[in-house]
C-alpha cells in the first residue's frame, strides 16, 4: 500500500499541464480514480481523487471531438484512451451511465476504422491491429450489438473475468451479425469511412492533431473482398531517422505531390515547420452511390497550390478518383497509390480490379510498417504529368467485368464543356452515366448533354437501365 500511495503521489505531483491534451494524461487520472474507490479506506487519497475527477472531465472535453474521434489523428491512441475509459466503467459500473454516450461514439469510430480484415488501418502513428476482441467486449458492456457487424464474437480471458456472470451469459447469446452497409463522416476529424461486406474505403482531409499526425490530406485507403489494396504505410519508429520522416510525409500516402515537394515540411520526429491547411471534407450517399470531396491549401511558401480530390463510388465495384490541382505556372504533378505488400499489379490490374487512366502508371519500390519497429518492402503506383495552371486528372478503379467509355459533354446550345468528365460504366448487370464538373457553367445554357442524356449538376449518376437520375452535388 505504501508503494501504491507513493506512485499516486508521484503522478499527481509531476503531472504536466500538457497532459490535459494527451492520451498519457487519461492513462494517469483513471488509475487515480480506480485506486481511490478500492483503497481509500486504507490510504489518504482525497486530494488525488478530487484532482483526478476534475482533470478527467477536462481531458475528455478537450481531447474527444464531437464526432467521437480522439483529436490526435491516430487510431492507436484513440483505442488507448477508449479502452482506459471502458475499463474504468467495468471496474466502477456506477459510472457507466455518465460515459455511455461518449463510449458509444468512440466505439463506433473504432468499428468504422476497422477494415474488412478485422484490423485497424495503420493510420497516423498506429499499427495495424485486430479489434474483434475490443468490439466484442464493447458490444456487451455498452449493450450495442451492432458493433459486431460482420464479426464473430471473440473476448479474451481477462475481459471475461471483469464482465461478471450476467454479461458473460449475454455474450454467449450473441450471434454473428449479417453485414449491414454503413458509411459515416467524422466531421471534426475529417474522416470518411464507407464499409460493407465486400468493400472498404477510408478518406482523410482534416485538421492537424497532435505530433502523431501524418501528412495525409486527401489520402485514401481501399480494401476489396477482404484484401487491403491501397493502404496507409504506418509509422515504424519515433526515432530521428529517415524512415520515420518518410512514413510521416505525403510521400508515403496515396495522394498527389507537385514539383517533387511534399505539402508539408518535417523538421523532426514530432514537429512540422508547416503543414497543409485543410479546407473542407464532404460526404454524401444516395441510392448506393457515394460521393466524397476534400480540399487543402499547400503551405509550402515557394509553391502555394490548391488540391481538390473527389471520389465517386458505386456499389457495383466502381471507384472514380478525380484530382484537381490549381497552381500558377508550369509544373509537374505526381499521383501515387501505396500498395499492400500482398497484392500484385500487372497489366493494369490488381487482383480482380482494373485501373483506367489517361496517363500510364509505373510501379516503384517503397517501404511500409504495419507494426512498430518493423519495416517491410512494398510498392506504389505512380503517374507523372506536366500541367500549366491547372491539372484535372482521373483514375477509375473497377471490377474487370466493366467496360469504361469516356463521353464528351456539351451544353444544350452545342458548346463543349471544358474541364468536364463524363463516363459510361457498364457490364452485364449495370449501365450508368457519370458526370463531374469542376466549374460552374457561366456562359450559355446551363443544361448538359452526355450521350444524349440531359444532366444538370456538378456530380450526377444516371442509371440507364432503371432510368433514374441521382444528383450528389448541384
Amino acid at each position: 500500500m505504501v508503494s501504491l500511495e507513493k506512485q499516486i503521489d508521484f503522478m499527481k505531483s509531476y503531472y504536466r499541464a500538457k497532459y490535459t491534451l494527451s492520451n498519457w494524461g487519461i492513462l494517469q487520472t483513471i488509475p487515480m480514480l480506480a485506486i481511490y474507490h478500492f483503497f481509500s479506506d486504507k490510504m489518504d487519497l482525497e486530494e488525488a481523487y478530487h484532482f483526478a475527477s476534475e482533470e478527467l472531465k477536462q481531458q475528455i472535453e478537450t481531447q474527444i471531438l464531437g464526432d467521437g474521434s480522439q483529436f490526435e489523428q491516430s487510431i492507436l491512441y484513440h483505442v488507448e484512451v477508449y479502452k482506459a475509459l471502458l475499463d474504468l466503467c467495468l471496474l466502477l459500473p456506477d459510472l457507466q451511465d455518465s460515459y455511455q454516450e461518449l463510449l458509444e461514439k468512440m466505439a463506433t469510430y473504432i468499428q468504422m476504422m476497422t477494415g474488412l480484415d478485422g484490423r485497424t488501418l495503420a493510420f497516423g502513428d498506429s499499427d495495424s491491429t485486430e479489434t474483434t476482441e475490443m468490439l466484442s467486449l464493447s458490444a456487451v458492456v455498452l449493450n450495442k450489438e451492432d458493433l459486431l457487424n460482420g464479426l464473430d464474437v471473440k473476448v479474451d480471458l481477462l475481459s471475461l473475468l471483469f464482465l461478471g456472470r450476467e454479461k458473460v451469459k449475454r455474450l454467449q447469446e450473441f450471434e454473428r451479425r449479417a453485414w449491414q452497409p454503413k458509411s459515416m463522416i467524422f466531421e471534426d476529424s475529417g474522416h470518411v469511412c464507407i464499409k460493407d461486406e465486400h468493400r472498404y474505403l477510408f478518406f482523410k482531409n482534416g485538421p492537424l492533431g497532435s505530433a502523431h499526425s501524418h501528412s495525409d490530406e486527401n489520402s485514401f485507403c481501399l480494401q476489396y473482398q477482404g484484401q487491403p489494396i491501397f493502404i496507409d504505410a504506418g509509422r515504424y519508429s519515433y526515432r530521428e531517422i529517415y524512415e520515420r520522416y518518410l512514413l510521416k510525409s505525403a510521400w508515403s500516402h496515396s495522394t498527389c505531390i507537385v514539383d517533387g515537394k511534399a505539402p508539408e515540411r518535417i523538421t523532426g520526429s514530432w514537429e512540422y515547420e508547416y503543414y497543409p491547411h485543410s479546407l473542407f471534407c464532404h460526404h454524401k450517399e444516395r441510392e448506393g452511390v457515394y460521393y466524397i470531396e476534400g480540399a487543402y491549401w499547400s503551405a509550402e511558401p515557394d509553391l502555394p497550390y490548391l488540391h481538390k480530390r473527389k471520389i465517386l463510388m458505386l456499389v457495383e465495384d466502381v471507384w472514380l478518383l478525380v484530382d484537381d490541382i490549381r497552381c500558377q505556372g508550369q509544373h509537374e504533378a505526381l499521383t501515387q497509390f501505396i500498395l499492400d505488400k500482398d497484392v500484385t499489379y500487372q497489366d493494369g490490374k490488381i487482383n480482380q480490379l482494373r485501373l483506367w487512366s489517361e496517363v500510364d502508371f509505373d510501379l516503384e519500390d517503397t517501404i511500409i510498417s504495419p507494426k512498430y519497429n518493423e519495416l517491410e518492402r512494398s510498392s506504389k503506383l505512380t503517374k507523372r504529368q506536366f500541367f500549366e495552371n491547372q491539372m484535372l486528372d482521373y483514375t477509375i478503379i473497377a471490377h474487370e467485368s466493366f467496360e469504361i467509355i469516356r463521353h464528351s459533354v456539351y451544353q444544350t446550345d452545342d458548346r463543349e464543356v471544358e474541364n468536364a468528365l463524363a463516363f459510361e460504366v457498364k457490364n452485364d448487370e449495370t449501365d450508368k452515366l457519370i458526370l463531374l464538373l469542376s466549374e460552374d457553367i457561366r456562359v450559355g445554357e446551363k443544361l448538359c448533354l452526355v450521350d444524349g442524356t440531359k444532366m444538370r449538376g456538378k456530380c450526377l449518376v444516371y442509371d440507364k437501365i432503371n432510368e433514374r437520375m441521382i444528383r450528389l452535388q448541384c
